[in-house]
């Protein structure tokens, strides 16, 4: 794996699907599954999600540890977090995740240093959104004028 990884902030829908494409062009890139395990940084403390991200997988040869909230990281926590990219885990891709970085932006350091940062953009939303429109009428054979999606759209605001 080229990075091992990835700070992605923005809305939840928009960070589901940019996962989905980073681990598939993985497991696509590296001929293997991945295996999947989550934490939430507010109920597990971040050294447990470090010593997982450590721990070699016994289901496939590599592992894809998603953190969320990860704005709520502490300075000791940014620490251990910036031990640990030193020497990250072998076939592990650790990705943080949080809805907004006010206030992150020793975090943001620490990633652009070793890996990537994702910011979602609000306006990507109303794309993702409308895509997500058009997939779902597809997939059940339906249609619907121009101005009911925009009108839909609409009425989600900042959630799509």
């Amino acid at each position: 794996m080229t990075t091992d990884v990835f700070l992605i902030a923005g809305d939840q829908f928009l960070r589901e699907q940019k996962i989905k494409t980073l681990a598939a062009g993985i497991e696509k890139n590296a001929g293997r599954a991945l295996h999947l395990q989550s934490f939430d940084l507010e109920e597990t403390p971040l050294e447990a999600v470090l010593s997982a991200a450590r721990t070699p997988s016994l289901f496939s040869s590599g592992q894809l540890i998603r953190a969320q909230n990860a704005a709520s990281l502490k300075e000791a926590d940014l620490s251990a977090l910036s031990a640990y990219l030193e020497n990250p885990g072998k076939g592990t891709m650790l990705i943080l995740e949080a809805d907004d970085l006010k206030g992150a932006s020793e975090l943001q350091k620490i990633v652009k240093a070793k890996g990537q940062l994702i910011l979602l953009a609000k306006e990507e939303a109303r794309g993702t959104g409308a895509a997500f429109i058009q997939q779902k009428l597809s997939q059940y054979r339906k249609t619907m004028a121009p101005g009911a999606k925009a009108r839909v759209l609409a009425m989600c605001g900042d959630a799509v």
